[in-house]
Formats: structure tokens, sequence, C-alpha cells
């Protein structure tokens, strides 16, 4: 189950995260799947992504932007939600 968690950069409130992020996973965790959180390395929502990662032993798999084009996050964000790179999935969850 790949996790895509992102969303403001002026996100800090890792309680509220952490809660809906609990209740949405929930099902999932309790039947034994295999997490995979996907954050886009910005501050915000996407650290409290990792930090919510580490803190449940979850993978973690981490899209980068590359800033040198001015559509960077943009082609972040469909990297992310597609799954380009080698060996990943697309996600199957929007956080």
């Amino acid at each position: 189950m790949v996790v895509l968690i992102n969303g403001s950069r002026e996100f800090n409130n890792y309680s509220l995260l952490e809660e809906k992020c609990y209740e949405i996973l929930s099902p999932f965790i309790e039947r034994g799947d295999k997490i995979i959180i996907r954050e886009g390395d910005a501050r915000g929502a996407d650290r409290l992504a990792a930090k919510f990662a580490k803190e449940n032993n979850f993978e973690l798999q981490i899209y980068k932007a590359d800033w040198s084009t001015k559509a960077g996050g943009l082609l972040r964000n469909i990297d992310m939600v597609e799954g380009n790179k080698e060996g990943h999935t697309p996600a199957d969850i929007l956080i």
C-alpha cells in the first residue's frame, strides 16, 4: 500500500496529521498490509509525513523536486502519484 502524504509547506500540526493518517490507515495496518509512505521532501506536511513514517517503521520514499526547471514541483508531484522511480508503483492513497 503506497500512501502519498503531502500538503502545504505551512502545515505544521503533526498531531492532526498523525490522527488523520491513523484514521485512514488503521484498517490496512490491522490487516497487516505493508505500508509505504511517499513524500516530496518539502518543509511542512511532507517532512511531517517522513516523521510519521519513521515513527511507525514504515518504508519511506522521498521524491525531491528538480528545481533547475520552472515545473520542478509539478513534475515531482506527477512522479509521486505515478511512482516514476525504478521499482516504484503508483500511489494507492493520497492523504
